[in-house]
């Protein structure tokens, strides 16, 4: 389903509210924006839900990632009951949003299943139900035995959702055309600049010359915010999560969402048809540049998909997206630690991002409007964070792990569509071999904070274990906290002119297919 295109941002654009970022968030925030009448300008880097929200495998669901029990013995049971509560906020605002834009995207409420697969999980999840219950949440535990996988224990959570992201995205950004909004796209922003102290808005400013907004209140929406006086970057964990999807026979498995209690958690959805159902199975995360990881991943969620259904997958889907976890479970959305308070960010969803997404955005929008929400002050971004079990960060040493990306001497040891690390004297750097006669090679430390770059054949990116950058093989940004592309470095063993190897950085990037697939019908 392509996107219909928006331009590129040209000039000077004067608006109320300028949002960084086309995905969950930042349509959110400018559709509800639009609505209560204020002038909103969107920049997106690439193009309208082309990034992270349209590979995300559509759940809406009020269940934060972190378990219950750990989350309220960290930030005690008033920022978790208002966090549930903002989750179901949150999905009634976007089945709101398709009805009123009547956007075509499957919205459908379904029962949401958690389920333990160990005899000790029982008690766990009775644990959970009993701490729901007190704080007035909707669960009940059932028969495992009719849970669709292995399981010792589940819970029913009820009033929950599935949509498709991509079409919804499209159709929001639809909407907040047509209510006189706009959209640019291809548009790469690379700071802000402020206009006074307090309340005086700021200029973002973009990588082409002559090009900026200026606004009175700024949002950037972008997952990992490139303005981060605080690092932020370094409360949050970067991990890759892996899904199939395909058609089964209809009936074959019970309607709803399921994940379990592993960690990491093993999710599934099913759509029911007319004809055949939908079938969407994942997990198999892994922090981003794990040595590794990648193909091992997506080898566990097709062994899954073996266990589960009888036949092989017909033609399916497999794809992977970027998740960030916050260190104390709950997510980071609020006015930028050290910005003035029009100056807001949105991070750390963790696997919940299109629900916490749409949420981050309506709370944007009503601040903008000069209207508080109740849920500022449990996700405010400078708040002290300590960790939960099981989304305590990554060790700050992970970069220095051991490598799997293998080091060439030679570049004539490089075959069609590999990569590898290259030392043509002091300098390391990333080279990836386009053809028989073409080979783009990039800086090998990542323009965010400097860390060794780790190649990822399944997606054919270089990504940064630090902080979660990931970059094509032509060295552009595809997931920040980074903002500037890897530095593109002429060989002379491949006989181009320098100009020449500059100038084809993008045709080169698209034949080599770089930013991996899209799923096609979740």
């Amino acid at each position: 389903m392509p996107g219909p295109g928006y331009p590129a941002l040209a000039g000077h654009v004067d608006v109320d509210v300028a949002i960084v970022g086309a995905g969950i968030t930042g349509l959110t925030a400018a559709y509800e924006a639009v609505r209560s009448g204020q002038t909103v300008a969107v920049l997106e880097r690439a193009a309208v839900a082309g990034a992270e929200s349209a590979r995300t495998t559509g759940f809406l669901t009020t269940v934060l990632d972190a378990r219950l029990t750990d989350l309220v013995r960290i930030h005690g049971p008033e920022p978790v009951r208002v966090s549930w509560e903002g989750g179901a906020k949150a999905i009634d605002q976007v089945e709101a949003a398709v009805r009123d834009a009547s956007i075509a995207c499957d919205f459908k409420r379904v029962d949401a299943v958690l389920y333990g697969t160990r005899p000790r999980d029982r008690a766990l999840l009775r644990r959970d139900l009993g701490v729901g219950h007190d704080l007035g949440f909707r669960m009940e535990e059932i028969d495992p035995g009719i849970v669709p996988f292995k399981s010792s224990a589940a819970l029913r959570i009820p009033g929950q959702a599935r949509l498709q992201p991509r079409r919804y995205l499209l159709g929001l950004a639809r909407a907040i055309v047509e209510r006189g909004g706009r959209i640019f796209e291809r548009t790469n922003v690379t700071g802000l600049v402020r206009r006074g102290r307090s309340d005086g808005g700021a200029r973002v400013e973009t990588s082409q010359p002559g090009s900026w907004v200026t606004a009175r209140s700024t949002f950037l929406a972008n997952s990992a915010p490139f303005v981060d006086r605080r690092r932020l970057f370094d409360r949050v964990r970067a991990c890759r999560s892996y899904a199939m999807s395909a058609r089964i026979p209809s009936g074959t498995l019970p309607e709803g969402l399921y994940w379990n209690t592993l960690d990491p958690y093993d999710y599934a959805r099913v759509d029911a048809g007319s004809t055949d159902d939908l079938f969407l199975l994942g997990g198999a995360d892994h922090d981003v540049g794990r040595p590794g990881q990648p193909t091992s991943s997506q080898r566990t969620v097709d062994s899954a998909w073996d266990a589960l259904v009888d036949s092989p997958p017909v033609n399916p889907d497999r794809w992977s997206g970027e998740i960030l976890n916050s260190q104390d479970g709950l997510p980071f959305i609020g006015p930028n630690p050290g910005s003035p308070t029009h100056e807001w960010i949105a991070t750390g969803f963790g696997g919940n991002g299109l629900t916490l997404g749409s949420l981050a955005g309506w709370m944007f929008a009503e601040r903008s409007r000069g209207r508080p929400t109740p849920w500022e002050p449990s996700f405010d971004p400078g708040r002290p964070v300590a960790p939960t079990a099981g989304t305590a960060l990554a060790p700050k040493t992970l970069h220095r792990a051991k490598r799997t990306t293998r080091t060439i001497r030679s570049l004539a040891r490089l075959g069609v569509g590999a990569a590898a690390w290259y030392h043509p004297g002091v300098r390391r750097l990333g080279v990836f071999r386009v053809d028989g006669r073409s080979v783009l090679a990039v800086n090998a430390r990542c323009t965010h904070l400097g860390c060794s770059i780790e190649w990822n054949p399944v997606e054919q990116s270089w990504d940064c274990p630090c902080h979660g950058s990931r970059f094509d093989v032509a060295g552009q940004v595809l997931d920040g906290p980074a903002v500037r592309p890897l530095r593109l470095v002429p060989l002379v063993e491949d006989a181009l002119p320098s100009g020449a190897a500059q100038g084809r950085r993008k045709s080169v990037a698209r034949r080599a297919g770089s930013r991996g697939a899209t799923p096609a019908a979740v």
